[in-house]
């Protein structure tokens, strides 16, 4: 087969969405671009005055997308667990529409199910990028309806969660067993599979993948221009004792628990600012309701909502350090790794892939989950900037995807892990590109 040119980027959002595949999707259809390849894009959005699964096209940056209107309300039927066959169609449409040579699949839920089977049947290779863990559960994050996280997929406790999860979907232990092991059926049958920390890669092998087959990618990060217009932005404001979450609220997130932490630890001047979209979880807004109550009556919880991606430098210079208090086994932590790119100082919950990052002196890791352990933490914390953390660069990543190309269209080996360089710049530049996949 001859290496692939134009390059399908499916995602489930896309720029001005959030989140690590909108955010690195973007960040590698630039760096195609400048590679000499063509990207295109299929991505999911929400608006409900459409009707579900209408399509729009349109231009972002020089890239085709086309976007799909998702249904805004949760699974009606079990079969709503798994892949989406409305996906799987649209997409089978698109992959000729576009000329599609080879799909890279960024979901592991139904919305990325769909786009697998698609680009199976229709012959394609098919690169697989998971940044969370919805192709083990469909709560994406590994941690049950009461809190708990799971280890690895369990037939009759995911049945049990799941009912209690979606009130109009009730799974036996039978239809999870089912989704579980089409999901991974999936999983073996993609031409790649990258991952973005060894934890998760451990999930997939304790649910049975075989190691060999998983490839380690990391996330990157626009390190020196990041680092560059947070400084610029941070001119003319003074200091003080603000600490910000990044991200989507929801219950894994541990939002409301630090909130509550930082009440008690009382400490002169200390707040939360929370920059993220407080949206119901699953159909329940019992969690952000209880944040949003907690923040009318005190005014040391602040709630920005979302924020543009382009304006994550701002953000950023406006906060003295940041919090990721998850209560799952974080997978990819991006607001996190920015952070660092930026010089900030990170209090994180010992969780995941933020174990892998110890060694960083800008980040403190907090051991447990409970209050006392925040709030120690909190009055101890030293909100003084510490240098940016040389992470891997946004071109490091993409140079390791370009390689991962040429081996699913048999036109070259992959490297099993990335290249551990800090010394190459963040962005794409015509003259430092990566050169498009040779035939």
């Amino acid at each position: 087969m001859p290496a692939p040119h134009t390059i399908g980027l499916v995602a489930p959002g896309w720029t001005p969405d959030l989140g690590p595949a909108a955010t690195l999707g973007e960040a590698l259809s630039r760096t195609l671009l400048a590679a000499g390849l063509e990207p295109q894009v299929f991505a999911g959005e929400q608006d409900a005055r459409r009707r579900p699964y209408s399509v729009r096209d349109e231009r972002v940056g020089g890239v085709h997308v086309r976007r799909v209107n998702l249904p805004c309300h949760g699974p009606l039927a079990v079969r709503d667990l798994e892949s989406d066959p409305r996906i799987e169609a649209l997409v089978r449409t698109w992959i000729p529409d576009r000329s599609i040579d080879l799909l890279h699949v960024m979901d592991g839920g139904p919305f990325g199910l769909g786009a697998m089977q698609a680009g199976e049947r229709a012959g394609r290779p098919t690169v697989v990028n998971l940044f969370d863990l919805a192709i083990l559960c469909p709560r994406r994050h590994m941690q049950d309806s009461e809190g708990r996280v799971c280890s690895a997929p369990h037939a009759q406790r995911c049945s049990t969660c799941l009912a209690a999860t979606y009130l109009r979907v009730s799974p036996t232990d039978d239809d999870c067993a089912r989704r579980t092991s089409r999901a991974l059926a999936c999983l073996r049958g993609a031409s790649a599979v990258l991952l973005p920390s060894e934890e998760a890669i451990e999930h997939l092998v304790r649910a049975g993948l075989r190691r060999s087959d998983l490839i380690l990618c990391p996330p990157g990060v626009e390190t020196q221009t990041l680092a560059l217009e947070t400084s610029l932005a941070r001119r003319g404001l003074s200091g003080g004792r603000r600490i910000g979450v990044l991200g989507t609220v929801r219950p894994s997130s541990g939002v409301l628990e630090l909130a509550h932490a930082l009440c008690l630890a009382d400490r002169p001047g200390l707040t939360l600012e929370v920059h993220g979209a407080l949206a119901d979880f699953h159909g329940d807004a019992t969690y952000v309701n209880a944040l949003r109550r907690m923040a009318e009556l005190d005014p040391r919880v602040r709630l920005h909502g979302p924020y543009p991606r382009h304006e994550l430098p701002r953000v950023l210079a406006t906060l003295d350090a940041v919090a990721a208090p998850d209560r799952w086994d974080v997978t990819t932590a991006l607001a996190v790794r920015e952070a660092r790119a930026a010089g900030l100082t990170v209090l994180a919950s010992s969780r995941g892939v933020h174990c892998e990052l110890a060694d960083d002196p800008g980040v403190v890791l907090v051991d447990g989950t409970g209050l006392d352990a925040w709030v120690a933490a909190l009055r101890g914390l030293d909100l003084v900037s510490t240098r940016p953390a040389p992470l891997r660069s946004l071109l490091s990543m993409a140079e390791q995807v370009l390689a991962v190309y040429r081996r699913a269209a048999k036109c070259g080996p992959v490297p099993a892990t990335p290249k551990r360089s800090n010394s190459q710049p963040s962005g794409p530049r015509t003259s430092d590109a990566p050169r498009p996949p040779s035939s």
